[in-house]
């Protein structure tokens, strides 16, 4: 299942960038891709048997959550530049 999100996610982000070509060679590609599969990964987390670390959340859950706030603010600040 991981790598059908994956592939939907570099299709529809490399749709998105042909038409946004002014976002090109920002790195906004990588950010947008990094907050959509760290996203994902935060989600898919629940359904998995593991025991939380920290607040209820596990170790991969709260990386995905500083990569996606970290990365959101980033592309935001990217796109009302743009």
């Amino acid at each position: 299942y991981e790598i059908l999100v994956v592939g939907f996610l570099w299709i529809g982000l490399s749709l998105f960038m042909k038409k946004r070509s002014d976002l090109v060679g920002s790195g906004i590609f990588f950010r947008l891709f990094a907050v959509g599969y760290f996203g994902f990964r935060f989600f898919v987390e629940f359904i998995k048997p593991v025991h939380p670390l920290i607040g209820g959340l596990t170790a991969i859950q709260w990386t995905s959550a500083i990569v996606v706030l970290g990365y959101g603010v980033s592309l935001l600040r990217l796109m009302r530049k743009a």
